[in-house]
């Protein structure tokens, strides 16, 4: 869906102004996206998976306070997506990651996250 209530940027690319891009407000949520597509996937027999990027370039966390705040923030997305509510979830692909090193993102702990919440992910 698209909203109906545009405004208009000017986006820079390696510091070159681009075209102006239209980007609509969004109203606030009313609708639980991803129950919406757990049951559709589940009505029709489809295994649902998810995307996550690890690289939240709008949170400011993520730049204030990388282990201390922004962890933790992504740990508690990642629970609240793996948590049942959307029960079974077949595959969670993360992407973003290349951002920090390995290390950085704690990546075992979210893989036992993942498996304590969904065995079978």
């Amino acid at each position: 869906m698209w909203w109906s209530l545009p405004s208009t940027t000017t986006a820079f690319v390696c510091g070159i102004p681009t075209p102006p891009i239209t980007a609509c407000a969004a109203p606030a949520a009313t609708t639980d996206v991803v129950a919406a597509v757990a049951a559709a996937c589940k009505k029709y027999g489809l295994a649902l998976g998810l995307y996550y990027s690890l690289w939240d370039r709008s949170e400011p966390r993520y730049t204030r306070d990388f282990a201390g705040e922004y962890i933790p923030y992504m740990q508690a997305q990642l629970t609240e997506l793996m948590d049942g509510r959307y029960d079974p979830i077949a595959e969670l692909w993360l992407d973003g990651g290349w951002d920090k090193a390995r290390s950085q993102w704690r990546l075992e702990e979210l893989y036992d996250l993942v498996k304590r919440l969904q065995p079978e992910c």
